[in-house]
């Protein structure tokens, strides 16, 4: 049976987090979804953590594969994904209560649509998650059939809910840091506009020793650079415009 949501997790080594990305999940008040989970060969508890999740739940899969990254796992649970919208979700971070419902509510406003970017709320390591309300307020479609804006694209992956039909054929790239938006522009690219709601969706994690918190090597600073070189023929070879 096809899903309405496929929520993909790439995990690798995050036993002491991954059990309430699960939960958070497992949680949501639309039951209309499956999970994906990809463990990229972790070297922790993690591996024994998702079996059990997924014993206890038929929606939850896992995906046990060779270390291919996280774009690699991401690229792995695109290709198992059933579910008619792809939610990606990293396993150290949680979704909010209700981010589906929320979403699904969107979904049916705008049935044309197959981009919706949705706000999101940090929060410490080991703290307690920051309340936040739905407001059921979005700004509309936003058209991107000319032109793309720079703001609208320097975002992460999981800050969007993607229609299956959209990325079909899509894969993150080697990119260690800036992989989110080489697979973000093209998605743009290929989009005439998205629905966009601060309503929060998604609790990121703010940890030590995460990628987004590390000091980056002499590596990630020229991949930084090398994406941004490809970002632009990206969309120079769209035809749209790019603003600033």
């Amino acid at each position: 049976m096809r899903r309405q949501f496929s929520i993909i997790v790439p995990c690798y080594n995050l036993a002491p987090w991954i059990g309430s990305c699960l939960d958070s999940v497992v949680a949501q008040s639309c039951k209309d979804w499956e999970c994906i989970v990809v463990d990229d060969e972790s070297t922790d508890e993690s591996p024994r953590i998702l079996d059990e999740y997924a014993s206890r739940d038929e929606r939850i899969r896992v995906i046990h594969q060779k270390n291919k990254g996280e774009g690699g796992a991401r690229n792995s649970g695109i290709a198992a994904a059933r579910g008619e919208w792809v939610f990606f979700l990293d396993g150290d971070d949680v979704m909010a209560p209700n981010a589906l419902n929320r979403l699904a509510a969107l979904i049916e406003k705008y049935p044309n649509e197959n981009l919706f970017r949705f706000g999101f709320a940090n929060f410490e390591d080991g703290a307690a998650l920051p309340k936040v309300e739905h407001f059921g307020a979005d700004d509309g479609p936003v058209d991107i059939a000319h032109e793309i804006a720079y703001d609208d694209f320097y975002v992460y992956v999981w800050q969007f809910l993607y229609r299956q039909s959209l990325i079909d054929g899509m894969k993150f790239d080697r990119y260690k840091r800036g992989a989110d938006r080489t697979f973000i522009v093209p998605v743009l690219c290929r989009a005439n506009s998205f629905v966009s709601t601060e309503d929060v969706c998604y609790f990121y994690r703010k940890r030590a020793g995460s990628a987004m918190n590390s000091r980056p090597s002499v590596q990630v600073l020229k991949d930084e650079l090398s994406h941004r070189v490809d970002v632009v023929e990206m969309i120079d070879k769209s035809g749209k415009k790019m603003s600033y």
